[in-house]
């Protein structure tokens, strides 16, 4: 389940239940979400069948542990909304700072990104012009920039394997090895 959906979940439930709404009353109009609306409604079944609220969620298996047991400490300590409110405002916080941190890595991604496109701009349009008279010429030319010559030929001659490994290796990284359910809640 995402932070999002789940921050709103709690802020949704607890702006329901401060407004003079029951329990059941409350998973009535929570349930009407366009995703999770039938997992909301047999949470609700549960809970006027007399199971806790927990255990209801628990059940429903959308939601992670740390809320369950928040859930359960609040039904003890009677004060779920309050904990709900608490929670809510933590994921707020954690949403907010990786939205931070996104955009602090977003300049250096960015130029990365410049550094590679000169250099193949470099690599495959200006040394080709620079060094087509020099060879004509047999000019002696340094070898560092007859290396940059190979790896240009090179990267021009194997670009579509590069670009499939590239893409094969990315995939890995970026994609995760087990995505829970989300939950997407309409708040109102």
């Amino acid at each position: 389940m995402s932070n999002e959906h789940l921050m709103n979940f709690c802020r949704a439930l607890v702006d329901t239940l401060r407004s003079g709404l029951s329990l059941n009353e409350a998973f009535k109009v929570l349930s009407k979400s366009q995703k999770y609306g039938k997992s909301i409604s047999k949470a609700a079944d549960m809970v006027a069948d007399g199971s806790s609220l927990h255990e209801a969620l628990k059940a429903q298996k959308i939601f992670p542990p740390v809320f369950i047991a928040l859930i359960r400490a609040g039904e003890v300590g009677g004060k779920v909304d309050e904990f709900l409110v608490l929670f809510a405002d933590s994921i707020e916080t954690r949403i907010k700072f990786k939205r931070r941190i996104m955009r602090a890595l977003l300049y250096p991604a960015f130029t990365v990104l410049l550094v590679i496109g000169l250099f193949l701009l470099i690599s495959f349009k200006v040394f080709p012009i620079i060094l087509e008279p020099l060879f004509a010429y047999g000019i002696a030319v340094p070898e560092q920039i007859l290396w940059m010559n190979k790896i240009a030929a090179y990267l021009s001659e194997y670009w579509p394997s590069i670009i499939t490994f590239i893409f094969i290796f990315s995939s890995f990284i970026f994609i995760p090895t087990s995505s829970p359910p989300e939950f997407y809640l309409n708040r109102y």
